[in-house]
C-alpha cells in the first residue's frame, strides 16, 4: 500500500491538518476493497473536476475511468465540471459525520485498439486456412525426428497419443508404439550414426530390430502376398482375396479391389510395382502411381486408388512378375509398365487315363493330347517373353501401346522369373533385365528415337563351378546405384531343370559364379559378378535396397532369417586373378568378393516380401524396414 493509501487522516496534500473544516465536508472513499476515511473531503460550491483530481492523485484512476458514486448528494455517476452544492444540502447527505463516495475504476492503463481487424474462422478463405495450417506444419517439422509417411503421423498430431507406454490398438486395423517412442528410436539411431561416423551402409544408424507397427488384422483369411513403396511414402499391400490397401500415417486409407477382365478367372494379387514419380502430368490429370498384377490382367492405380486402366492376359496365364519403369529422357516422362507371364494352366494327369475302346476314341484321344501339348509348347513360349505397355504420357508412341519381348532363336528359352530396371549414373533407364529359370539375365534396351524400339542387347549367363550344382534359376533381383544389380539364385530340381546350352554369340556372355545358391552382385555395365554375398543357409527369396547403399536378404524357409548387408560389402569391387594356362600363355580373369558375415535381425523369421520405406525429410537416411511388420 503506498503512502497515498494509508488511512491516517492526513489530506492528499500530505499535510498533517485535518481535512474536516467549517467549509469542507469530510469523504469516506471505497474503491474495491479499500476504504480511505478521512483522506479526502469536498469544498461545498467547488467543482466537481478538482475533487476527480484528488481521487486520481490518491488511487492512480484516471478521472476518465472514473465512476463515482454518492447516494443524497448526486444521482448517477458523479459528472464533469459539474460545481458542488451547498454546505447545507452536503451536510444533509452526510451520515456520521462523512459522506459516503464509492469509487468504481481501474487504475491500470486502457486496452489498445487492434491494429488489424479481429478475422473469424468463418471469415477465412480455405486457401489461407491450408496456407495457415501448411505453415504451422513446417514449423512442427523442423524439429520432428523423421517423417516415415507410411507409420508416421503428421508433427502436429504426435503428441495424440501421450501417456501410452508400449504397443497400443491406433484402430481396428492398426497396433503400434505411441510416436514418441518411434521419434526416440529414429534419433538415437541418427544420434549413433553421427556420433561413431558409421551407418553409411545400412543409412542414419543400425536397425534396432524393434516392431514399431503391425498393419492389417492378423486373423484375416488372406495373407499379403506383395509389398509397394510409392515416391511420397504410402504403403501399398496387395493380398490373396484381390484386395489392394493403401496404408499412410499409420491408417488404411483405400481399400479397392484388383477384379479380373476375363470372366471365371479367380485369384488374387501376386505382384506390385511403384512408378518412379507421382503427381499431376500435362493434362491435368493423376499420373499412374503403381500396378497390380493378378487375375490374369495388370491394372494401373492412382496414389488415391483409382484404376485408371487394364490389360488382359492370355488364358492360362497370370502376370508375375511385373516392374513399372519411366523411359523418358530428362524431364521427359513416359511411363511403362512390363509383365512376364506365370502359367496358371496345369495339365489334368487323368485325362488320358482310360484308353478307348475303339478307333474313333483313340483319334479322339491321339488329338486331345496333341492339342494339350501344342497348349502346353504354346504357354511354355508365353511365359519366356514379357509383354511391355505405355501407360502414359508420351510423346512418340500413345498410351496403351504394348511391346512382346521374345528372346532370341538361337538363345536358350527359360520362363522369365524376376525382372529389374537397370539406372544409369544420373538415374535414367539404362537396360530392363529379365531373369530367368535358366540363370539367365536378358538385358533389353529403348531406342528413344525409334518410337520406343526394343533391341535385345545382351544375355549374361549365371554358370556355376560347382559340378553336381545342376542349373541354376534366378530367384528374384532388385536394382542398385551405378547400374549393379543384386541377383539372388538357387539350385532347380531335376525334374524342373532347362538345358542351358545355346549358340554361342557375341552378345551370350558368360558369368562364372563360385556357388550356385547365394546373392551375387552383378556389374551390368561391365558384365562381371562383383561380390558373393553367402551368408544364409537356404535361397534368399526377397531382397531390398537400402538408402544408405546397403542391402537387405531374407533366406528361405530353411534359412528364416534377414540379414542387412553394408555399402562397403554390396559395391565392392571384383579382384583381378591371373590364369596360368601352359605355354606361356596367361589370363586375367575377374575374382568376385565373398562375404559371410553381416547383421542379423533376430526377430524377423521366413518372409517373403521386404521394402524399405525411407525417411522423406532432406538430406535424412533415416528409414524404417518393412515386411510382416515394420521395423525401426
Amino acid at each position: 500500500m503506498s503512502h497515498n493509501e494509508t488511512i491516517d487522516g492526513t489530506n492528499p496534500r500530505g499535510d498533517a491538518s485535518p481535512v474536516s473544516s467549517i467549509d469542507t465536508v469530510p469523504v469516506k472513499l471505497k474503491w474495491s476493497k479499500r476504504v480511505y476515511d478521512n483522506v479526502l473531503s469536498i469544498r461545498p460550491g467547488s467543482l466537481s473536476d478538482a475533487f476527480k483530481e484528488e481521487v486520481r492523485a490518491l488511487t492512480g484512476v484516471p478521472p476518465e475511468r472514473q465512476k463515482l458514486l454518492c447516494r443524497g448528494a448526486w444521482k448517477g455517476p458523479l459528472p464533469d465540471g459539474t460545481p458542488f452544492g451547498t454546505a447545507d444540502e452536503i451536510q444533509s447527505a452526510a451520515k456520521k459525520g462523512s459522506l459516503a463516495v464509492t469509487l468504481i475504476g481501474s487504475a491500470d492503463a486502457a486496452p489498445e485498439a487492434p491494429k488489424e481487424r479481429t478475422r473469424f474462422v468463418e471469415d477465412v478463405t480455405p486457401e489461407e486456412r491450408a496456407a495457415a495450417e501448411a505453415e504451422a506444419e513446417a514449423r512442427a517439422a523442423e524439429s520432428a525426428e523423421g517423417m516415415i509417411t507410411a507409420i508416421q503421423r503428421p508433427p502436429l498430431h504426435r503428441r495424440d497419443d501421450d501417456g501410452k507406454a508400449g504397443m497400443y490398438q491406433y484402430n481396428r486395423m492398426v497396433t503400434g508404439l505411441p510416436q514418441r517412442q518411434m521419434e526416440d528410436l529414429l534419433r538415437e539411431r541418427r544420434t549413433d550414426a553421427e556420433a561413431s561416423g558409421e551407418g553409411e551402409g545400412v543409412g542414419g544408424g543400425a536397425l534396432r530390430g524393434e516392431v514399431v507397427m503391425t498393419l492389417g488384422l492378423e486373423l484375416r483369411r488372406a495373407y499379403v502376398n506383395d509389398l509397394a513403396v510409392l515416391p511420397d511414402g504410402t504403403l501399398v499391400s496387395g493380398l490373396d482375396d484381390s484386395h489392394v490397401q493403401l496404408w499412410r500415417h499409420g491408417e488404411l486409407v483405400e481399400d479397392v479391389v484388383h477384379e479380373g477382365v476375363l470372366p471365371g478367372v479367380e485369384g488374387g494379387v501376386e505382384a506390385l510395382a511403384s512408378f518412379p514419380s507421382r503427381g499431376l502430368n500435362s493434362g491435368g490429370t493423376p499420373d499412374a502411381a503403381f500396378a497390380s498384377g493378378g487375375r490374369a490382367c495388370v491394372r494401373i492405380w492412382t496414389a488415391e486408388g483409382e484404376c485408371m486402366g487394364a490389360f488382359p492376359f492370355p488364358a492360362g496365364t497370370t502376370p508375375n512378375p511385373i516392374v513399372a519403369m519411366d523411359l523418358g529422357e530428362g524431364t521427359n516422362s513416359v511411363f511403362a509398365v512390363a509383365a512376364g507371364f506365370r502359367v496358371t494352366r496345369s495339365p489334368n494327369p487323368g485325362a488320358f487315363a482310360l484308353a478307348p475302346a475303339d478307333e474313333e476314341g483313340r483319334r479322339r484321344r491321339a488329338q486331345a493330347q496333341a492339342e494339350e501339348v501344342e497348349m502346353q509348347r504354346a504357354l511354355f513360349h508365353t511365359s519366356c517373353s514379357v509383354r511391355v505397355w505405355i501407360v502414359g504420357p508420351g510423346a512418340l508412341v500413345p498410351a496403351g501401346s504394348l511391346f512382346t519381348l521374345e528372346p532370341n532363336g538361337s538363345d536358350v528359352a527359360a520362363p522369365v522369373s524376376s525382372m529389374a530396371v537397370v539406372s544409369d549414373q544420373y538415374g535414367q533407364f539404362k537396360s530392363l533385365v529379365c531373369g530367368d529359370q535358366a540363370g539367365g539375365l536378358r538385358l533389353w534396351e529403348c531406342d528413344q528415337t525409334r518410337s520406343l524400339q526394343w533391341n535385345n542387347a545382351a544375355l549374361l549367363r549365371l554358370c556355376s563351378h560347382e559340378p553336381a550344382a545342376g542349373t541354376v534359376s534366378v530367384i528374384c533381383m532388385e536394382p542398385l546405384d551405378g547400374g549393379l544389380l543384386a541377383v539372388s539364385t538357387d539350385i532347380m530340381p531335376p525334374q524342373q531343370a532347362i538345358s542351358q546350352e545355346g549358340v554361342a554369340t557375341a552378345s551370350n556372355v558368360a558369368l562364372p559364379i563360385p556357388v550356385a545358391s547365394a546373392v551375387f552382385i552383378v556389374d551390368v555395365l561391365s558384365r562381371s559378378v562383383n561380390v558373393v554375398l553367402n551368408g544364409h543357409k537356404d535361397a534368399v527369396r526377397c531382397m531390398c535396397p537400402l538408402p544408405g547403399g546397403g542391402l537387405a536378404t531374407g533366406g528361405g524357409k530353411l534359412d528364416a532369417t534377414v540379414r542387412i548387408w553394408g555399402k562397403e560389402q554390396v559395391c565392392a569391387s571384383s579382384s583381378q586373378h591371373k590364369n596360368n594356362e601352359g605355354e606361356g600363355k596367361e589370363e586375367n580373369s575377374k575374382v568376385p568378393q565373398a562375404f559371410s558375415d553381416s547383421a542379423v535381425l533376430e526377430k524377423m523369421g521366413f518372409v517373403f516380401a521386404l521394402k524399405s520405406i525411407p525417411d522423406s525429410k532432406p538430406m535424412s537416411k533415416l528409414f524404417a524396414l518393412l515386411v510382416h511388420d515394420i521395423m525401426l
